[in-house]
């Protein structure tokens, strides 16, 4: 085909140069030319791309070709070279190999002209016998030969196409008649006039049948010299052609009828039921038998509704080309592909190629003006010719049962609603139970976010009470604590100087000096480190309030998440194992400080609540628009009475002394600062999961801070 480097009206421009237009008509023009890169004459053939000839019936088109007058030479015509024009026209290069013997030039030479007539018998035999079966073709070859003085006789049937319908001899087997008659015969058939052949004192003549120029048949006898007669030969000859003819038409007209009994009898079918699986087995069948393709499809849209083979089986996999069916689907329009080896626009379609179809036809079915669907039968073993005929039936096969097709969806639709109403039904009450528990659990989480709101500003009232007499009494102590150290300084510069002073001693003994100092360095002591944990908690009861912010920065959380872990590590020890599953998830835009605060404080709970050794395991990974860390342990559990007030200031399991309540509230809050959520699942025994959720756009740059 051609080369990339020029267009096809260039290559026509450039290799062929058009001598003459030699005819024209419905077929097209045909050009007598000459081809530049083969250095020989040639007739190019140029016609409209949308004519039915078009796609390419190479058989016959060859056919009609060689009955254009003005082509001159007879001979095997074969198409070297086809393409489309720049203005959208299809055009055929062909080239004439003419048979050994052939004439150089001219037309085909009519059959001799004789006189005489049939003889009566001739009639009786074709009055007496409907349909030309091989019965009555034996009859009728036999009083052919006997007519015109021979001894043996053969009579060629060809279908439209050329091929050879029927051989039926006589007066020798079909082997031997065949062996002595193959020349004459082709001869015949391809230089389409009478041909002879004599030796050893014997003649025989082949003569082809023809009539509106398409060849039907040919008659072969053999007789000695001289019996032969010609004048009956040539009357017989004529009479076959006929009769050809006539049988045609009229087995075109019992085909026709037939199939308008069949699309009768369809649409009566169809119309008397409605089930969608009965409908489609009945069109698939009719549709196989008309086209006697080997696999048949109905298609809506693209969704495969049934496949059947010649059998009436059932192929699910059947596979089927996309490309022509979304083309009819498109266009609108029928499409029959002969051979799509033979066919250019599909030839190289990967899909026919490796799924090797041969023949396709496909037609629309219609709901209306619209192209709902496709009924598509094909081949793989064999190129299929479609007639027009077959085409024309095929739609209206298509036209019948349309209409009942989206019938019978449409009543399939109604019936499986139907049949899974209650179920749909069961279903959204399901649903709707769903959302309901859904909206309380909402609103659970609104007023606990609102008790939290207001909690937190009385807790920034307290911390802010608290936070000043907490710094005077931390200061004050370690000041005390130094006073204290110089006092006792001196009193034991006191005893060195007056080692044996009575009364000093008894004075010591009496307040009991050496405790006095000891737990007064105790005391003071304690009050630091009570101070201390009190300024802890006012810190905790600040960031719960939302009055530490620190600086809104891009923040990873994969590194918050390890450096937390690295934290509580040294201070629980190898009792704990930890399990790290942390992807790369996008940085947010946060408060790093609260993050690993928040982070800090999980870890540590989960920590404290295993009972002894135990797994601690961490997810980080990224969930739709949404960064998702997971913190699970193996621990003790949570009792269900005790889930929802976990987050509420000093809320605590722990023995006093070893929890102030406020680690799950401050990450309550630092999760709710970010704009994010924190779900918990606790089954006691089993151990707790805190999930939190922030959003992977963070907290805006412009964020007033809360």
């Amino acid at each position: 085909m051609f080369g990339n480097s020029t267009t096809p009206q260039q290559r026509i421009n450039n290799r062929y140069e058009l001598l003459e237009s030699v005819a024209e008509g419905d077929m097209g023009t045909v050009y007598r030319a000459f081809d530049h890169l083969r250095q020989k004459p040639l007739w190019l053939k140029i016609l409209d791309a949308d004519h039915p000839m078009a796609p390419p019936r190479l058989n016959r088109f060859k056919n009609e070709f060689r009955r254009t007058p003005g082509v001159g030479i007879e001979g095997a015509w074969d198409v070297y070279d086809m393409g489309l024009t720049e203005q959208g026209s299809l055009f055929m290069t062909l080239e004439c190999i003419p048979l050994e013997g052939s004439p150089s030039g001219g037309q085909a030479a009519p059959a001799e002209a004789g006189s005489g007539g049939l003889d009566a018998e001739w009639y009786r035999i074709v009055r007496e016998h409907d349909t030309l079966g091989v019965a009555t073709l034996e009859l009728l070859i036999a009083q052919t030969v006997a007519a015109v003085g021979a001894e043996r006789g053969l009579v060629q049937i060809f279908e439209d196409d050329g091929r050879e319908l029927f051989n039926i001899p006589h007066g020798a087997p079909l082997s031997e008649v065949l062996d002595v008659s193959r020349t004459p015969l082709e001869r015949a058939r391809y230089e389409r006039q009478t041909a002879e052949w004599s030796h050893g004192g014997r003649v025989a003549q082949a003569v082809p049948f023809f009539h509106d120029g398409l060849l039907h048949g040919c008659l072969w006898v053999d007789a000695r010299d001289n019996c032969l007669n010609s004048s009956r030969l040539a009357a017989y000859s004529e009479a076959w052609g006929v009769l050809l003819v006539a049988e045609r038409r009229l087995r075109m007209i019992r085909e026709d009828k037939h199939h308008l009994e069949q699309l009768n009898e369809l649409s009566r079918a169809v119309s008397a039921t409605l089930d969608l699986n009965e409908i489609l087995d009945m069109v698939l069948r009719q549709a196989l038998d008309v086209s006697e393709a080997e696999h048949g499809a109905v298609f809506w849209g693209m969704e495969r509704l049934a496949t059947r083979d010649r059998g009436g089986q059932a192929v699910p996999d059947l596979q089927v080309s996309q490309s022509v069916i979304q083309q009819v689907l498109s266009q609108g329009k029928p499409l029959a592909l002969i051979d799509t080896q033979e066919d250019e626009r599909f030839a190289t379609k990967h899909s026919i190629m490796n799924l090797r179809l041969r023949s396709i036809m496909c037609v629309p079915l219609r709901a209306g003006q619209e192209v709902s669907g496709v009924l598509y039968v094909s081949s793989q073993s064999v190129a299929r010719t479609f007639g027009p005929s077959d085409l024309s039936v095929l739609e209206g096969l298509a036209g019948q049962v349309s209409l009942a097709l989206a019938n019978a969806r449409a009543y399939q639709t109604i019936r499986e609603l139907n049949a899974g109403l209650e179920e749909k039904v069961s279903l959204r009450t399901e649903e709707l139970q769903r959302t309901l528990q859904e909206l309380k659990k909402t609103q659970g989480q609104l007023v606990h976010a609102e008790k939290m709101s207001s909690l937190g500003q009385m807790v920034a009232g307290v911390a802010h009470e608290l936070n000043n007499p907490l710094n005077f009494i931390h200061g004050n102590a370690k000041v005390f604590r130094n006073y204290a150290q110089d006092l006792f300084g001196l009193i034991r510069t006191y005893e060195q100087k007056l080692p044996n002073d009575p009364d000093i001693q008894r004075r010591k003994d009496d307040i009991d000096f050496e405790y006095l100092q000891d737990d007064v360095t105790k005391t003071i002591d304690s009050v630091v480190k009570g101070t201390t944990r009190c300024q802890k908690i006012v810190a905790d009861l600040k960031t719960f309030a939302g009055h530490d912010e620190a600086e809104l920065k891009p923040t990873d959380l994969r590194a918050g998440v390890e450096s937390a872990v690295a934290m509580v590590q040294g201070r629980f020890g190898d009792k704990v194992t930890y399990q790290l599953e942390l992807d790369a998830v996008p940085v947010l835009n946060a408060y790093a400080k609260q993050l690993n605060q928040a982070f800090l404080a999980l870890l540590t709970n989960a920590c404290q609540a295993l009972d002894g050794e135990g797994v601690v395991t961490l997810q980080l990974q990224l969930e739709g628009d949404e960064v998702v860390l997971r913190v699970s342990d193996t621990g003790c559990g949570i009792l269900p009475e005790n889930l929802p007030k976990i987050f509420d200031p000093f809320f605590t399991t722990r023995p006093i002394g070893e929890g102030t309540g406020l680690g799950l509230t401050t990450v309550y809050s630092v999760v709710e600062r970010h704009r994010g959520r924190i779900d918990v699942q606790s089954r006691p025994g089993e151990g707790s999961t805190f999930t939190v959720r922030f959003p992977v756009s963070g907290i805006p740059a412009d964020a007033v801070p809360s």
